[in-house]
């Protein structure tokens, strides 16, 4: 097979997580082909002449191409008028789906890299509205080349937190999944000084206390374990109504707990579907030597429970064991 161009697009931030930027760098490492990497602060190099010198355009996912500021109306039409393959990865699609539908019609986008697996990925994008699209299905990250060159870790006893924890309280509109990343925060932080008192936790959901690149592995390589969930949503809200009736609701009633949420706006359309995948934060558990203990899931099939990692209920029954 001959080298084909391949012109990737993407919205390179300085301040995104490293599986991120790792992930953007993957395509040139490891294709076959010959890529070209064009990030959004070099848009203006973008017209139908440059874009005439490749095979094929890949949107990466940090473009939403709903977006005016990650695709202007002029980059859309640019992308629609190349005669070559189109290709769009994306992430975080249980958001303007009705929307993304349209601009991938528009733009004429031939293959998809999307997170959800059948029948979800389906549901979201029916051959009836998008006839002839090719649909796979890829991980959201995978693991850092930096951590499997990486050849000392601490040990065990050198580890000086036992149970460690970041995530961050998820919008209600994503559903009952979503609330899981919350949840397993707030009820081991309350459950585990009555059934492991000695235990040292250092969880949070505060999303200023989030951590990336060197000083999240640092704090990893400090944990003899961690909490974890599946990433995704179990709701889709198809035209954003819900969304943003859900959005106004909550803002003008910031104590209303999750539950009044789910049964005024969706209570019969949750877990309906799933959009549940395997985080790239487990992939960085595992590299880093980390015990993972998890909430019960399939995890893109790729954990087995008892053997990468400890299965706790998502009821915490078996919190004591």
């Amino acid at each position: 097979m001959s080298k084909k161009d391949i012109l990737l697009l993407c919205n390179r931030a300085p301040l995104d997580a490293t599986t991120i930027s790792e992930h953007i760098d993957s395509f040139k490492s490891y294709s076959e082909h010959n890529v070209t990497t064009l990030s959004k602060e070099h848009f203006t190099s973008l017209s139908p002449e440059y874009c005439s010198n490749f095979d094929a355009i890949v949107v990466h996912y940090t473009l939403a191409i709903t977006h005016n500021y990650y695709l202007s109306p002029a980059h859309r039409r640019i992308i629609s008028g190349f005669a070559g393959v189109k290709v769009l990865f994306i992430q975080d699609e249980y958001r303007w789906i009705h929307e993304t539908r349209k601009c991938m019609l528009a733009l004429g986008v031939d293959v998809l890299f999307s997170c959800a697996e059948k029948p979800s990925i389906d549901f979201i994008y029916p051959n009836s509205l998008l006839p002839g699209l090719q649909k796979y299905t890829t991980l959201t990250g995978y693991v850092p080349e930096s951590l499997l060159k990486k050849k000392s870790f601490k040990s065990y006893n050198e580890k000086a937190i036992d149970i460690s924890y970041r995530g961050r309280k998820i919008p209600s509109w994503i559903g009952s999944l979503g609330l899981e990343k919350y949840w397993i925060a707030e009820q081991i932080t309350l459950l585990i000084p009555k059934v492991a008192p000695t235990l040292k936790l250092d969880i949070s959901t505060n999303a200023n206390e989030r951590m990336y690149g060197e000083s999240w592995m640092n704090f990893l390589e400090s944990s003899k374990a961690a909490l974890g969930t599946e990433s995704g949503a179990s709701f889709f809200d198809q035209y954003g109504l819900a969304t943003f009736a859900i959005d106004c609701y909550e803002s003008s009633n910031p104590s209303s707990k999750y539950t009044d949420v789910k049964e005024r706006y969706f209570n019969d359309y949750d877990e309906t579907n799933r959009l549940n995948v395997i985080s790239p934060r487990i992939f960085e558990y595992a590299a880093s030597k980390t015990m993972m203990i998890l909430f019960e899931g399939s995890y893109s099939g790729i954990l087995k429970p008892w053997t990468h990692y400890l299965p706790l209920k998502k009821d915490f029954s078996n919190l004591e064991q």
